[in-house]
């Protein structure tokens, strides 16, 4: 996925496995899949200012990775998605032992981690985020079954069900503040 900076910087997320090359940055995988997150220089030259790898098993559909990614205006990224198994970035962790779950975390400017917020459910993913204020953003997304936001639980109506969340982001950790589904 690829996302424009505000003032032009260039990121970029994916999956990849074995080792992947990043301009002068070569990153190995953690585990059997691995996360990237990059930096690209403003104004089309594309040099990789940074890269960084994380272990992590994307949900992935038709082959693609489930993953969406917005700039903050001080260069802080969001990253969210679903993934499967564990997700690690740097010290945070999430871990599911069935089925996926879904994430949202904050980046800083050089790609480290500030915070890691995750869902509780069966088979949950996020496909969609937008930034609504400089502490506040909505994520959406699916889940089935069963699952638990905060302090929210849900029960889906038929095998699948739609969920949208409004997360209150306080700097160095964040929040569920609201989830609806239909």
């Amino acid at each position: 996925v690829i996302e424009l900076g505000k003032r032009g910087q260039v990121y970029i997320a994916g999956t990849f496995r074995r080792r992947a090359r990043f301009g002068e940055h070569s990153l190995k995988a953690r585990g059997r899949g691995s996360l990237f997150l990059a930096e690209l220089s403003p104004g089309g030259a594309g040099k990789v200012l940074w890269a960084r790898s994380y272990r992590a098993q994307i949900v992935t559909r038709h082959a693609h990775p489930v993953l969406v990614i917005r700039s903050l205006v001080g260069g802080d990224l969001l990253l969210a998605g679903g993934f499967r198994k564990r997700l690690q970035f740097g010290t945070k962790k999430l871990e599911v032992s069935t089925g996926t779950k879904s994430f949202v975390a904050r980046f800083n400017r050089l790609g480290y981690v500030r915070w890691l917020l995750g869902g509780a459910g069966n088979f949950d993913t996020i496909s969609l985020l937008q930034i609504y204020s400089k502490r506040s953003f909505f994520v959406a997304g699916t889940f089935y079954g069963h699952a638990r936001f905060g302090k929210t639980d849900m029960a889906s109506w038929g095998e699948k069900a739609f969920f949208v969340a409004r997360v209150k982001d306080l700097e160095d950790h964040a929040r569920w503040e609201w989830v609806q589904m239909a």
